[in-house]
């Protein structure tokens, strides 16, 4: 009994993307996803090339997304290990569907970065209340983990979305773990 306990408890944590790929059952967790974007970069600063991928699918009916035509993102940390790459994990709250988050006509996911150590999220939301955020992620070699470390956020706000010459009040904050607690990468959530 207690192995099928531990049995169930992974595999609706692995579908949750909140327990590494390497204690999960075999199942593909990106079945019905096409890949976005690629990013790869010395993600856990062991010198060895890692992947960030952003996969994406159409929402369905189980989301909360605004329409029908609304793709849902899911990114994935590939780390490199034995000259294999290995999910270390997923996360699906990290992106915004494809037109979720007021952004509007756009689409809130912006861009994607890895360097030495780090990974970064742009998004954006709004349209006359413009805001963008950069997420930085860096790896915790203690916790083995990778851990929300800043969070920029650049507002735009206008007076007058109706008057392209109305004044524009602009704003720029970082926020670090300091202000926010620990976020780990697997758990996060917009």
């Amino acid at each position: 009994m207690p192995k099928l306990f531990y049995l169930l408890l992974a595999f609706f944590g692995f579908l949750a993307g909140k327990i590494p790929a390497d204690k999960a059952p075999l199942t593909d967790p990106f079945a019905g996803y096409t890949e976005l974007l690629r990013s790869e970069g010395d993600l856990d600063a062991d010198g060895q090339t890692d992947r960030i991928i952003v996969y994406e699918k159409d929402c369905g009916e189980e989301d909360d997304s605004p329409s029908n035509l609304s793709r849902c993102r899911r990114t994935a940390i590939f780390l490199k290990r034995d000259g294999d790459y290995k999910l270390f994990g997923y996360n699906d709250n990290l992106i915004a569907c494809s037109d979720c988050a007021n952004a509007g006509a756009h689409d809130p996911f912006q861009g994607l970065r890895c360097g030495k150590g780090f990974f970064e999220v742009d998004t954006y939301e709004g349209e006359c209340h413009k805001i963008y955020q950069t997420y930085r992620f860096r790896y915790d070699a203690a916790s083995a983990d990778f851990l929300l470390h800043t969070l920029k956020t650049e507002e735009y706000i206008c007076e007058d979305p109706e008057d392209p010459n109305a004044n524009t009040t602009h704003t720029e904050s970082m926020e670090t773990e300091k202000d926010f607690g620990i976020v780990r990468f697997l758990s996060f959530g917009f």
